[in-house]
C-alpha cells in the first residue's frame, strides 16, 4: 500500500504531500493495469480502442477503410492535374488557392475565368 511505500520523514508538509500523491498515483495505476489484466481487455489494433482479444479476432466491429482509399484517390486526382498544369507555371508553388483557380481554367465551357481547357491541358506533344 502506498502509506507504507512512503516514508513520512520529508520535513515540510507541502513536500509530504507532494509526495503522497505521487506514491497514491503511481499505487492507482499499477492496481489499474492489474485490473486489465484479469480482465484480459487489451487495445485493439484495429479500432485503438479496448476490447477482448481472448479470441483471435477481435471482437469490435470497425469501420471499414473506404474513407481513407476515398482520400488517397482523392489526393491522386489532385496530383494528376497539379502536373498537368505545374508544366505551364513551372516557377511557382501551386496551394490550394491556385488549385481552385486551375480547377476553374479547365471547366469545359471555359469557366469564370474565360479560358478554354485546350490552354491548361499542359504541354501538347505534336503527333
Amino acid at each position: 500500500h502506498p502509506r507504507r511505500l512512503m516514508k513520512l520523514c520529508v520535513k515540510s508538509r507541502k513536500l509530504r504531500a507532494k509526495r503522497w500523491k505521487r506514491c497514491a498515483k503511481r499505487w492507482k495505476l499499477r492496481v489499474k493495469s492489474r485490473k486489465l489484466r484479469v480482465k484480459r481487455w487489451k487495445r485493439c489494433a484495429k479500432s485503438r480502442k479496448r476490447c477482448v482479444k481472448s479470441r483471435k479476432r477481435c471482437t469490435r466491429r470497425v469501420k471499414s477503410s473506404s474513407r481513407k482509399v476515398q482520400k488517397i484517390r482523392r489526393s491522386a486526382q489532385k496530383m494528376k492535374f497539379f502536373s498537368a498544369v505545374s508544366a505551364k507555371r513551372p516557377g511557382k508553388r501551386s496551394g490550394m488557392r491556385e488549385f481552385r483557380k486551375l480547377l476553374f481554367r479547365a471547366l469545359p465551357n471555359g469557366g469564370p475565368c474565360g479560358f478554354s481547357a485546350e490552354e491548361t491541358a499542359g504541354p501538347q506533344v505534336p503527333a
